[in-house]
Formats: C-alpha cells, structure tokens, sequence
C-alpha cells in the first residue's frame, strides 16, 4: 500500500480509534482488517472504495476496487479511465464499458457546451498509457440512473 497524490485515483483506506476490530464471523470481509503500514500500533480498513482527493479537498467516490479488466493483456480499471475523461472542462459524466478487451467510452457535455473529440483524444493520450485509451468515444445527453442514483450499465 502506499500514498497517492491529490487528483490520482487510490483506495479509500480508514482508520482511527473508533475503528472496528472486525466482524463477528465474517471472515472474509475481516481480512480487509489490516496493520497501518504507517503506524505498526494502529489498525485500518480498505473499504474497496476507489476515491480521488479533488482541488476543493473533497474525496470523490470513482467506483469499487476489483473492476480491473485485461486489455492486451494489462490490468485497467475503467472507472479509472473515466476518472481522467471527466478532467475536460466540457464533461459532466463518463461511463467506460469493456466489450470484446476493448475499452468504448460514453460521455455526457455540459449543457450550452460541444466537446471536440480531438482534443479528448489528445488529453486521453497525454495522461493515459495507449492500452487504456477507449477505442471509441460517445456523446450522450444523459445516463439512465437505477433508483439508487448509479448509472444503469
């Protein structure tokens, strides 16, 4: 485990002396249950939780941790790819889907707003490794949300 600049996506990880011990017979979920590597006297959680520290020191939820995908045969979470989409001044929202070891992105631009494909482009390739860039981009108007709020894949 190690630390993770503001605006990089990371593990959400607690502790602090409210911090549970665990759950009663719940072994697996108790594995998350570990040593803070920081500080040997002290226990934390790893919630799965895949968080980024914003500019304005908000933490913001980017999904769960274990969506890795292979593409070419690398790990890629596509939350995390949607992560940097949503960095363009004109994107509202990201969705990243896998279908065939192939990354498609679909993305909602603030109202009022066009976005260039090009330039999304560019910036993909300026922070993304070339096996996490989506092989197509898609406006949409909106996501279709389920009754908890989540974008309906």
């Amino acid at each position: 485990m190690r630390l993770v600049p503001p605006g990089v996506p990371g593990e959400l990880v607690i502790g602090g002396s409210s911090l549970a011990r665990g759950y009663l017979g719940l072994k697996r979920i108790n594995e998350s249950f570990i040593e803070n590597p920081f500080c040997s006297s002290e226990r934390v959680y790893r919630t799965g939780d895949v968080v980024r520290l914003r500019e304005d020191g908000e933490l913001e939820f980017l999904g769960r941790k274990g969506g890795y995908v292979k593409i070419r045969g690398y790990r890629v979470d596509p939350a995390e790819v949607s992560a940097v989409i949503e960095e363009h001044p004109d994107v509202v929202q990201c969705v990243t889907v896998v279908h065939k070891e192939r990354l498609y992105s679909f993305v909602s631009v603030r109202i009022g707003n066009t976005l260039e494909l090009d330039h999304l482009l560019s910036m993909c390739k300026s922070k993304l490794t070339d096996y996490m860039i989506p092989c197509k981009f898609t406006i949409v108007e909106q996501f279709e949300t389920d009754a908890n709020g989540k974008v309906d894949r």
